[in-house]
């Protein structure tokens, strides 16, 4: 290869780790809503109530990752509980006979005092009462969003992230009325440094995680770099006829 075509090389090379870090910083965000996707069961619906008992944990799958979904019933995350589960129109576990789908900003998974076979302990809710907590761990993506929704004007709660459930710290206390409602509805819209784990803990009232953010990549910089470097070989080629 002549010092020409090394230049050519080198010139090329350089153009694709330029694109490759701008496609990289242009990540698509996704937005995982937890009430048009379906638990990974089992779970237990009775009549009156807005949402299903679950057993604890449960797990939900979207955007490549794993969001494992564990409520307690103490704001030291020491004695776990049953969730709840409320859906919206979209979910793939509807129709049930006699459960009518939830809003956006009322869906979502709660937490439940009492085993998947009975009734929501905060008849007809279905959420996450005061002092009671749900964490959710991500697995092969990290959250950055979080949506908390049910969140009427001075309902309040907690928020925590961090790497792992024994790891969380608090990131800030919301109250509705005055958190971001972006979204819509009655619901705080987060923004926080990237976390595989986030919890939600009930304050004042009950809310429940509606829904959560993860960045998914575009096409990686070695997938541009391949296609410049074939193109460069076609290139030489041809000169060489």
């Amino acid at each position: 290869m002549t010092w020409k075509s090394l230049r050519v090389l080198a010139i090329a090379v350089a153009a694709v780790l330029a694109a490759g870090a701008m496609v990289s910083a242009k990540a698509a965000e996704i937005e995982i809503i937890f009430g048009a996707l379906s638990p990974s069961g089992p779970c237990n619906f009775t009549s009156g109530d807005h949402g299903l008992v679950c057993a604890n944990p449960q797990s939900f799958s979207a955007a490549g990752g794993t969001f494992t979904a564990i409520g307690f019933l103490d704001p030291l995350f020491t004695v776990p509980s049953a969730l709840t589960f409320k859906p919206t129109s979209q979910s793939p576990i509807l129709p049930i006979p006699g459960l009518v789908p939830n809003s956006f900003a009322e869906s979502g998974i709660g937490e439940n005092a009492e085993p998947p076979n009975a009734a929501c302990s905060d008849h007809p809710d279905c959420e996450i009462d005061e002092t009671k907590v749900v964490a959710v761990a991500a697995r092969g993506v990290l959250m950055n969003d979080a949506i908390v929704g049910s969140v009427q004007d001075g309902e309040s709660f907690d928020f925590l992230t961090g790497s792992t459930l024994g790891t969380l710290i608090p990131f800030g206390s919301f109250t509705g009325g005055s958190c971001d409602s972006s979204k819509g509805g009655d619901t705080c819209f987060i923004t926080f440094p990237a976390a595989a784990v986030i919890a939600v803990r009930g304050v004042n009232n009950d809310v429940l995680v509606t829904a959560v953010s993860t960045n998914v990549p575009e096409p990686s910089t070695l997938a541009l770099l391949g296609s410049a470097l074939v193109g460069l070989g076609a290139y030489s080629r041809r000169r060489k006829v």
